[in-house]
């Protein structure tokens, strides 16, 4: 790890432990960009400003401090956002759980800081025909509609309605029938160690498609801090359980390595050193969703075995996928045709720069695709098997 990379982790285990950070000649060029791509800059910005030596100056002093206030009128939105689809839900009699980013904000040090990029809630499979319906009915500008998820936009944030979980994990195949808590009228909510372990999950579910970022394990450092008397041995059979042991345990390790997080190490990251550079590849390289470095979904690359195939798979997805993606087909096996030149039209022109970059990435001879090794190491438990 670089020294950039190193004060960066440095400065954001210093937020969430608490701690005044020192300030340290470094590229702050290079800081910024780091803290952009995984959409904590207003984080880093905060603990730049309380250092007394060495701080950004001219271009860099102004985006920082710029971030700050960008941040604060994001979290002002995102409210706003999750108290109108929380009353139309409400309203409704829809079931719903509102999961990560917009929950564990909260439990930040600062909460303005956490950023994110939309609002995850999760509804009844059985009533998601009819919340689609009734947002039609009711005007509400719908961004995109897949089978198991419908995207709408209020108060310039997007809101991602579930029909199911967003993990490959079969404990919350009906999250309704989890031990939840009733937050009112028809709000639940996921208890802590239920929330921690489905933050895992959707890490681990990332980590298995195009990457996951630093801010992921940020949330599983609060989530931790945030249970009152934190029962390790509870969890951790909560993950055998869940068939999810070997990641969870990485991740932890990581955290505790990365945020000194008050869990135990399950694994000596400075004994297992190529494990943590795959760790650091694929968290740190990649930004908060891999798009920096990865194009292709790493288990492309993990069931295909050849470059040819991994084409061929992209280009011509299984008949899941485009159920998933075009929910005509879902509802008519007969329009499977018009499925598959959708898909292809879509590769074209609405998602031209995507396919694009896939297929530079399949042209490249000496990419070294980290996630894929990652997953080896991990097991199949991260593909959900």
């Amino acid at each position: 790890m670089d020294e950039v990379k190193e004060y960066f982790i440095y400065l954001l285990s210093c937020f969430l432990n608490g701690e005044a950070p020192k300030g340290r000649e470094t590229d702050f060029k290079e800081l910024y960009r780091l803290s952009d791509i995984h959409d904590v800059s207003a984080i880093i910005a905060q603990q730049l400003k309380s250092i007394d030596i060495y701080k950004p100056e001219g271009k860099y002093k102004s985006v920082f401090t710029q971030r700050l206030g960008y941040a604060v009128r994001e979290y002002e939105l995102k409210t706003k956002a999750k108290n109108a689809i929380n009353s139309f839900l409400n309203d409704n009699c829809f079931k719903h759980i509102f999961v990560k980013g917009i929950i564990i904000r909260d439990l930040y040090p600062v909460k303005e800081l956490r950023s994110s990029g939309d609002i995850d809630v999760i509804v009844d499979e059985n009533e998601f025909e009819k919340i689609y319906e009734t947002l039609k009915s009711n005007s509400y500008k719908i961004v995109s509609y897949v089978s198991e998820t419908v995207i709408i936009k209020l108060f310039d944030t997007e809101i991602e309605i579930h029909k199911l979980a967003d993990v490959n994990n079969s404990y919350f195949d009906n999250v309704f029938s989890l031990n939840l808590i009733s937050k009112g009228k028809y709000e639940y909510a996921f208890t802590e160690y239920d929330h921690l372990l489905y933050v895992i999950c959707h890490l681990a579910k990332h980590l298995s498609y195009r990457g996951a970022g630093i801010r992921m394990l940020m949330d599983i450092d609060v989530l931790i801090r945030g249970i009152e008397a934190f029962d390790e041995d509870k969890f951790v059979d909560l993950c055998v359980k869940s068939h999810i042991e070997k990641t969870a345990k990485a991740l932890l390790s990581l955290s505790k390595f990365y945020f000194n997080t008050p869990v135990n190490s399950y694994i000596d990251y400075n004994i297992e050193t190529e494990l943590l550079e795959l760790f650091e590849r694929v968290l740190l390289d990649g930004g908060s969703f891999g798009y920096e470095t990865s194009s292709i979904p790493a288990k492309y690359y993990d069931e295909s075995g050849s470059k040819f195939k991994v084409f061929l798979k992209l280009a011509f997805p299984n008949r899941e996928y485009l159920k998933k993606a075009y929910p005509y087909y879902e509802n008519n096996s007969l329009l499977l045709p018009v499925a598959r030149i959708n898909r292809l039209t879509d590769g074209l022109f609405a998602k031209r720069k995507t396919a694009k970059s896939a297929l530079d990435e399949l042209s490249g001879d000496n990419r070294i695709n980290y996630q894929h090794e990652l997953l080896k190491e991990l097991g199949d438990e991260i593909r959900g098997k």
